[in-house]
């Protein structure tokens, strides 16, 4: 009997990069889809060609989280599978493969995500790409993210309270936890590629500092942070280069005025010096 599963896309202005990924969709063997684009006011054509390539779409206010938990309520196969617009698929049964690795590996109480390969990486930052492309390969905390996708069944997904809907970002990030602290994660065969265009619009290396930044407010408790700074992450369309000082300076700031929150900084620092070793070898791998 062909599976079947349910693939949720969020969408906002994604005109450009969703067909190919329909497309994708289109392809896949050995698995029937349900598509769904959960729209959040989008002004381009993008639902028109959702809707002209047979996917089901919903609307609503913007915010990734929320699209998301809209499209899930209404979708019909129990497995789920959530992917940004800008995800390529990397083989035309990559999505058949992903089900049955995420069976074999015990089915319910599993949550799955698929290593990244960035396509479109500037040479002049092979190695950033090529570090980071490692971390969604290790399955450590805070190495898996929305961009890497999210199979998994509905049932789960409920009892772990679907992405929360608070803040326009890190919705993945709090969903990602909940999946260490209650389930289990599981790297999935084939890699999904995933575009560098934010990176290329902010500066890979700014880009990085920023998410960097992001982590650790997140990591002190610091959540009120980012409604300070709601430009850490601005729709796609506006997305430019900016300065990394400004955030990281407000940051400091934040965390001076609450002493308590050095402790926790310096927890997350530890326990992510696993990276190091992992930085010095795609340094110097040319």
């Amino acid at each position: 009997m062909t599976p079947l599963l349910a693939v949720i896309i969020p969408t906002l202005n994604e005109a450009l990069t969703l067909p190919a990924l329909l497309e994708d969709l289109r392809r896949q063997t050995g698995v029937t889809l349900e598509v769904w684009i959960s729209d959040g006011g989008s002004d381009d054509a993008t639902v028109s060609l959702a809707r002209s390539a047979g996917a089901q779409v919903v609307s609503g206010a913007p915010g990734r989280g929320a699209q998301m938990n809209r499209a899930h309520a209404r979708a019909q196969p129990s497995m789920r599978l959530f992917l940004h617009a800008d995800s390529r698929l990397s083989r035309p049964d990559q999505l058949a493969r992903a089900l049955q690795a995420w069976q074999t590996a015990g089915g319910r109480g599993i949550a799955g995500h698929f290593p990244l390969r960035f396509i479109d990486a500037p040479a002049a930052h092979r190695r950033l790409f090529a570090f980071m492309e490692a971390k969604t390969r290790s399955g450590r905390p805070g190495t898996i993210h929305g961009d890497q996708g999210l199979l998994i069944h509905r049932d789960d997904f409920d009892a772990l309270g679907g992405y929360r809907e608070a803040r326009p970002y890190f919705e993945d990030v709090h969903l990602s936890e909940a999946v260490f602290a209650r389930a289990r994660w599981r790297l999935l065969p084939d890699a999904l590629h995933t575009s560098t265009r934010r990176f290329v619009a902010e500066g890979a290396s700014q880009r990085y500092a920023l998410m960097g930044l992001m982590m650790a407010a997140h990591a002190m408790g610091d959540d009120d942070f980012f409604d300070t700074s709601r430009a850490l992450y601005p729709p796609q369309r506006n997305a430019q280069a900016r300065s990394v000082k400004p955030f990281a300076w407000l940051l400091v700031r934040r965390t001076c005025r609450a002493p308590r929150r050095w402790p926790r900084l310096l927890r997350y620092a530890i326990q992510n010096a696993w990276q190091l070793p992992l930085v010095v070898r795609h340094w110097r791998n040319r």
